[in-house]
């Protein structure tokens, strides 16, 4: 019995080789050699670009990844841009915290400057670790 030829032996060079993405591609007739319609080296032939493409060849499907890639993108830009934002605005909160903080300070100090003017009392500080001595100017 004879087997039927599956492709030529350029096809099995080509595969061989890697070479898929050549522009020939020979193909091979699965017809039996007992039709006498066409032998095996006779079916090689070139072909005119009327072959339907896989799915993933098309181009509304590299469109469509294309278009899932940009949004996947724009995604995680927007979430870069809302920590940022966090950052920025945890860092402005505590800016104008310390900007209050040092106003009060300074208000403070100044009433208790002139409360001791007031009282003629002054005050001292000691720090023992250093040793440092300091007194008010109503002292």
């Amino acid at each position: 019995m004879r087997q039927y030829h599956l492709c030529s032996r350029t096809t099995r060079a080509r595969l061989a080789l890697g070479s898929i993405l050549s522009v020939w591609v020979r193909m091979a007739v699965f017809t039996p050699p007992l039709l006498g319609l066409l032998s095996a080296n006779a079916a090689d032939f070139q072909t005119d670009g009327t072959d339907v493409p896989v799915y993933w060849q098309t181009l509304w499907f590299r469109a469509a990844c294309a278009a899932a890639f940009l949004l996947v993108l724009w995604a995680l830009y927007q979430l870069r841009l809302r920590q940022i934002a966090q950052v920025f605005n945890a860092r402005l909160e505590l800016l104008s915290a310390q900007a209050a903080m040092s106003e009060e300070n300074a208000r403070l100090s100044t009433a208790l400057t002139e409360a001791q003017q007031i009282s003629h009392t002054g005050s001292w500080r000691w720090k023992v670790g250093t040793g440092e001595v300091s007194w008010s100017l109503e002292h």
